[in-house]
Parts: structure tokens; sequence; C-alpha cells
């Protein structure tokens, strides 16, 4: 914008700290800088600058779209542009549905104040990554939960950073349950989530697995995850009777983990693997997963005490045999 008469008089009247035109520079351009200049300032002083059509519209920006400038530089500060490593952009490029545009719907949605947008973008970025770099080779038809249990295994860092926790609180949000009495913290507890949320998805796609993926699409990996978790739940049950499973909390918590455990591992093994071990229940395998995750109070405890004791040992052995011809 080449200096006027209005503009001159709007940039004398700006706060300090933003630009004004250094004499006898009747050519000079002003630069709005947003880690320098306050938006909000700015826009008040548009709306001063005796221009009726420009504060008009401003008010109209205000009032009709509910932009509130101050609030939006604070949100602006909260969230940084994700820098993303070569090795995971090449895998996007311009896609208007990847990654660079999912980050820029989360920032944007934070920005404006469309909170439920943001941690709903948050969800969907969280999928994308897993499915295209943790879990690359997961059926298309696995819900988010089932893949964060088979990458839980695999990558501590985010369990260690609770994200299955905020998948569950987007889930809750989303979904309209009930998240307390106090309906005035919503607003700063979907702030906090989204701000917590893309520090974790920075660190997912720095942490994003690098080239070697043959671990992944191999059977390898989650055959020994199965054998491993079979070997815990067995070493935790030896003499335990049905009675005693019922009444420790603990044990049963166990095995309803690492029956989880395994049936996500189980998602992750080929048909033709499948198909060599017929009297395997592999739908079953799968199944049981799913039962743990959504439909918990389902599951009896009498149940898990007999998959522990009766189904587990024929699935270690059929997993024994591939990690043997696989020469594991």
């Amino acid at each position: 914008m080449k200096g006027t008469n209005w503009l001159d008089e709007l940039l004398a009247g700006l706060p300090p700290g933003l630009e004004e035109p250094p004499e006898g520079d009747p050519e000079f351009v002003w630069h709005f800088h947003p880690d320098r200049d306050s938006i909000a300032d700015v826009i008040e002083a548009l709306e001063n600058c005796g221009d009726e059509r420009m504060a008009d519209g401003l008010a109209w920006l205000r009032i009709a779209v509910g932009l509130d400038f101050a609030d939006l530089q604070a949100r602006w500060n909260e969230i940084d542009l994700i820098p993303v490593q070569k090795q995971v952009s090449d895998k996007y490029r311009d896609d208007p549905r990847g990654l660079f545009a999912c980050l820029d719907q989360i920032r944007l949605a934070h920005i404006v104040g469309a909170d439920l947008a943001a941690i709903a973008m948050c969800r969907a970025t969280t999928e994308l990554l897993i499915r295209r770099h943790y879990a690359p080779h997961a059926d298309e038809r696995d819900k988010l939960h089932s893949l964060l249990t088979a990458v839980d295994a695999n990558f501590k860092f985010l369990k260690d950073q609770d994200l299955r926790g905020k998948v569950n609180e987007a889930d809750g949000i989303l979904h309209n349950r009930a998240l307390g009495d106090n309906v005035r913290e919503f607003p700063t507890r979907y702030r906090v989530l989204v701000r917590g949320w893309v520090k974790l998805l920075e660190k997912m796609i720095d942490e994003a697995p690098k080239g070697s993926l043959d671990t992944l699409s191999s059977p390898v990996l989650p055959l020994t995850h199965i054998v491993d978790t079979i070997e815990r739940i067995r070493s935790e049950m030896a003499g335990v009777s049905l009675e005693a499973f019922e009444n420790d909390w603990r044990k049963r918590w166990l095995v309803e983990r690492g029956v989880e455990i395994i049936s996500a591992a189980s998602l992750r093994l080929s048909d033709e693997l499948k198909a060599r071990h017929p009297k395997i229940p592999w739908l079953d395998v799968a199944g049981i997963g799913n039962m743990l995750r959504d439909d918990y109070d389902r599951v009896k405890p009498d149940v898990l005490w007999k998959v522990a004791r009766r189904d587990l040992p024929r699935l270690e052995t059929a997993c024994r045999e591939e990690l043997a011809a696989a020469g594991v």
C-alpha cells in the first residue's frame, strides 16, 4: 500500500512497535508482521481511520462472522507451523486431502476459534499418519481404535503421550458425550486438547518410520508380538483357577490388554499365512479384540479364562511354526 493522506494518518496513530514511514519517503510501504504487530490493534486503527466502508466491513467480520481479532492473534501464536521431513513430505506432494492440507486446516480452524473442527481434523490427521507411516498394511476397514492398539505395541512414545486418551476425549466431544457439568470449561479444554495434539502430531511426523518398513510388511514383527504376549499371559495365568481369575481384576486387565494386542497383531498377517492354519479361528481372534475395545462389558471373565487356557496355546503353536519357517 503506498502512502496516501488517510494512510499516513492511520500509520501515525498506530500503537508503538508498528512500522512508521521514514521521514521524506512518500513511497513508503508498510508491511504487517504478525510476530511483531498486533492484528487487533491494526484492525482497531483501520476501523477508526475515517473510511466508513472499511469500518463497516471490519464490523461485519466482528458481528456476522464472529471474529475476535484479539483472540485470533493469541491463537495464531499458540500453534507453530510444523516442519515436515522430506521422507514424509514426498508421500503427499500437493494432495488436497493429504498431510499438508490437514495440518493447514487444523491451524486455520484453531486460529478462527472453530475448536470442534480443529479437534476433528486432529483425529483425522492422526489416522492418516498411522495408515501411511505406522501401520501401512492395516486393513482399510479397521477403525482408528484398532489401529491404535496395533501401533501402541510398536511405538512406545504414542502410548507414553496418551494418544489413545486424546482420541477418546475427541470422540466424547464430537459425539456429545458427558464431559462434566461445567460447560464453561469446555472451550478451554478444547483449546488445550488441540494444542497438545498438534505437538504430538509433530512428533509423529518426526518419528515416522524411515524407508525400511520391511519389518512391518513382513509377518515377523506381528508374529513375534503375538508369541511374546501369549508368553506373558501364560506366566501370569499359571495355576490360576477360574474363581481366582474372576476375583483378581489385575489379572483380568492383563489378559484383556494382551488379547487386544494379539487381536491387533493378527490383523497384520496376510490371508495367505492364515490359510496355512485353517484350524485357527482368525475371524474370532480379530473379533474379540474389537469387542474388548467397543463392548468390553459383554466379555465375561470365564470367556477370557478359556481363551487364555484353550485358544492361545494353539495360536502360539501356529505362530511359532511361521517364525521357524522365516528363520527366526
